[in-house]
Order: structure tokens, then sequence, then C-alpha cells
């Protein structure tokens, strides 16, 4: 296991699930991690990483180092955690009645994806 000396400024931040205890060891964020769980569980379900920021805006989790939800940090943050997709049904059961609220309102609140089309018949080539 990596430890860190507790005064040790470390020039690269730790990913978003992980934190450094006490004794410099690092160790898994529970909150964060069932955050990331979340998120893996609303792309799986097709939501957008617009929806997804605002589903997380609306349960009052707090973002990783800024006031709110950007698309770039949801992007990766759930591309860094394609590995935990695996561990997804027994997330599922663990956190059914905190997600069933949380999937009905942003079920509710946000609309489905709607794609751009472009149309190049107008572009002169």
């Amino acid at each position: 296991m990596r430890t860190y000396k507790v005064d040790h400024r470390n020039p690269r931040r730790l990913r978003y699930g992980w934190r450094l205890a006490l004794s410099g060891h690092i160790m898994v964020d529970a909150a964060q991690r069932d955050c990331i769980y979340l998120m893996l569980e609303l792309r799986q379900r097709q939501l957008t990483l617009r929806q997804i920021c605002e589903v997380l805006r609306l349960a009052k989790t707090p973002a990783p180092r800024h006031a709110t939800w950007y698309c770039a940090t949801v992007k990766k943050i759930v591309e860094q955690n394609m590995h935990l997709e695996a561990l997804l049904p027994q997330m599922r059961r663990h956190h059914a009645a905190r997600w069933s609220n949380i999937l009905l309102s942003a079920a509710v609140e946000s609309p489905p994806a709607r794609r751009r089309r472009h149309s190049f018949a107008s572009a002169a080539f």
C-alpha cells in the first residue's frame, strides 16, 4: 500500500473517491465512492453528462473542488472508474431506497436528451 507523509505536499491530487488517512495511507472515501456508483448508474441509464450534473446538484452532492458540478468533471470521474461497473448490481441492492428517490427526481425534472442534427446541405464545398 502506498503511503504519504502527513506533512508531505503531494504534487498530484488524489483521485475523486480516495482520501488520505491521518496515518498517511490512501484509503477509500465512502461518500465519494457512493457518488461514483450513482454517476455510473445514471450513465448506464443513458443520461447525458449535463443531466448527471443536474441530478448531483439536486441531490446536494458536494463537488470535488468547485461549488458546482461540471460536465468535464463528471466525464473524467466516470472514465477513471469504468472498472467499477461490474459492482453496480451489488450497489443497486445496497442503495436501492436512496437511489430510487434520486432516480425518480432525475426522470421527472430532466427532459430526455436532444441531439443536434447538422445539415450539410447548405454548406458550400
